[in-house]
């Protein structure tokens, strides 16, 4: 009893301080939906209101495995269509802003006209066309490394992001509810005060989910830059008119790999990337919201005052600590690893054992980049779903579902 009603004051006086995880209030999380089922059963007393109809209903042990039975199968599935949406609605809609941001951050359109125009006398222009074709060679590899990058990282941030608030909302409608509400599983009703229930309105679950458009919007560039400089390391050794194949190209992206991620952990971490500051968040989402005031705070009643801004602030909050996780960095590694993989095949399956001087690479690794990216890309959807399958990457989402970070 006295566990079940700390439960609910700490989610409370939690948001009010807007420090921890919301992990914290949703007791031990979805796994917690269960084992909060066997609380509802197993405690009686003042502050539990049982029926003797709802005796006989939950009485016996048979009766009790099976509302347990009903109350796991409600909760797998729920965490099966929350993947399920991550994957097939959320992420494309992601990925098309993801590539029109690339293209722009890293587009060699610039280059490639220079090169065109270059006119005059052959020893003159040779210098700068040389120059000019390094260059192209840098950027075309740092395109193609900062995409093996950014699509796992998205997929990876809308998982995290969606999981929390699919738990949160789980735990709402399924625990916090009044019995018999439409989807519920018909846990007992706990016995508590307005006051001490809290809930994630659509104002907050949108403001929540607004955080996924700054990878693609603001860090692109950041990552782009960062992969340009690892390209130039990686590649100051190799001249242009040198013979390379499929392996060796798969070998320089791994290192620049090797380049961003140390680049990355040194200048604050994946967070530090793919998540504004909140002095950042506050400009970054004033150039285009324009929601009203959040004025629920003045609401009279009993329901306690807990404001959009709060509220999202303590979801971030969690979805920070998760991202900055050895899980989230494991999970990661794994998925860039089978992205370099499928890259590396299908250029294998391109030149097969041809070798080609690395200034006639460049369009083709411009191309498997695109092809990364693209809904109808012949690599994008395989990628996706062998990043989905990876058990890194699934004992990621159960974790930040069931338990929150860890």
């Amino acid at each position: 009893m006295q566990f079940a009603l700390s439960f609910l004051e700490g989610y409370r006086h939690y948001l009010k301080r807007h420090v921890g995880s919301l992990a914290i209030a949703a007791g031990v999380g979805a796994a917690g939906a269960s084992g909060l089922y066997y609380l509802y059963q197993s405690t009686r007393g003042e502050d539990w209101a049982l029926s003797s109809s709802q005796q006989g209903l939950y009485g016996s042990a048979a009766a009790r495995q099976s509302a347990q039975a009903e109350a796991d199968e409600n909760l797998a599935s729920h965490f099966i269509s929350v993947q399920s949406i991550s994957d097939s609605t959320t992420l494309p809609q992601m990925l098309e802003e993801l590539e029109r941001h690339l293209n722009r951050a890293a587009s060699l359109d610039a280059l490639i006209l220079q090169l065109r125009q270059l006119r005059g006398p052959a020893e003159q222009i040779a210098p700068l066309k040389h120059a000019l074709w390094r260059e192209l060679a840098e950027s075309g590899f740092a395109r193609l490394a900062a995409t093996i990058w950014l699509l796992p990282l998205l997929q990876l941030l809308l998982r995290v992001q969606l999981n929390i608030l699919g738990r949160q909302l789980f735990v709402e409608s399924n625990l916090l509810e009044p019995r018999g509400r439409p989807g519920s599983w018909k846990a007992v009703r706990l016995s508590t005060q307005a006051d001490q229930l809290v809930r994630v309105g659509k104002g907050a679950q949108e403001q929540f989910l607004e955080y996924a458009h700054y990878l693609p919007e603001r860090s692109v560039q950041a990552a782009v830059d960062r992969q340009k400089l690892a390209g130039f390391a990686v590649l100051e050794s190799t001249e242009l008119a040198q013979d390379m194949s499929a392996e060796q190209v798969h070998s320089l992206l791994e290192e620049m790999s090797s380049e961003f991620e140390e680049a990355v952990q040194l200048g604050g971490g994946w967070t530090e990337l793919a998540l504004p500051s909140e002095e950042e968040a506050q400009r970054y989402f004033a150039s285009f919201r324009r929601a009203p005031p959040d004025n629920s705070a003045l609401v009279p009643g009993t329901q306690i005052a807990i404001t959009d801004e709060e509220i999202v602030k303590a979801l971030v909050a969690e979805l920070v600590q998760v991202m900055s996780s050895a899980p989230f960095a494991a999970a990661l590694k794994a998925s860039v690893d089978v992205t370099l993989k499928a890259v590396h095949d299908v250029l294998r399956a391109e030149l097969g054992e041809q070798r080609l001087p690395l200034a006639k690479m460049v369009p083709r690794v411009s191309h498997i980049g695109d092809a990364l990216l693209k809904p109808d890309g012949s690599i994008r959807q395989p990628v996706l779903e062998s990043i989905a399958a990876l058990p890194e990457v699934r004992d990621l989402a159960a974790s930040v579902y069931s338990f929150g970070p860890a």
